[in-house]
């Protein structure tokens, strides 16, 4: 139910109008943040404010804490992000989360996650994370895994990166900047492979 809500509230915020926002106004009560997620970009789109306490709810939830600073920089609003949640890093830790979510990695987010630090590379800073999950027992044998996520421009406050978030699932080397800089340049040539491919293929040579 929840899933269709949330496309219900995606659809009508791009058709604004006075019943959109009255059920938006209603549905952003519902205890669930992907919900509010969506109810509040209708609102915004039909000139209306969200509650702050609303969105600090969408905020405080890591699976949801990057998606609402990528809705509100679409359409200009970044300065109703509640300011307790407004930091860099926590908007990189919830994008490792939203990548460990996908169905081809972990599937689902973290039970812990633990920010270890910072790694500055080619002038953007990337943030270096340990986690847990107990999603399976294959999962939680090995205890703290790796992550990163990045890079992003320096002093920013903002959803948009290098694409550099990654994890191998391996365990947290003693030299964990180490592991984050080779991991960086794997995730580099993997996309510098993937664009001369896409240039092979529009100019029709085999590789």
């Amino acid at each position: 139910m929840a899933y269709f809500l949330s496309i219900l509230l995606d659809v009508s915020g791009y058709f604004p109008n006075e019943k959109s926002a009255s059920c938006a106004e209603k549905i952003i009560k519902v205890k669930n943040n992907n919900v509010k997620l969506f109810a509040a970009f209708s609102l915004f789109k039909n000139d209306k404010v969200a509650d702050n306490s609303d969105l600090e709810e969408v905020a405080a939830d890591l699976g949801n804490a990057e998606k609402l600073l990528r809705l509100l920089e679409r359409i200009d609003q970044t300065k109703y992000y509640p300011v307790k949640y407004a930091k860099q890093e926590w908007i990189a830790r919830s994008n490792l989360c939203n990548w460990l979510t996908h169905p081809s990695e972990l599937g689902g987010l973290p039970d812990e996650i633990e920010l270890l630090g910072t790694l500055d590379k080619d002038g953007f800073v990337n943030y270096l994370y340990k986690f847990k999950s107990n999603i399976n027992d294959f999962y939680s044998k090995k205890g703290w895994m790796f992550g990163l996520s990045g890079g992003y421009e320096k002093d920013s406050f903002s959803s948009n990166s290098t694409g550099w978030t990654f994890s191998g699932f391996d365990p947290v080397s003693e030299d964990f900047f180490k592991q984050a800089d080779s991991q960086i340049e794997m995730i580099k040539n993997y996309w510098k492979q993937r664009a001369e491919q896409m240039e092979n293929q529009e100019l029709g040579v085999e590789g």
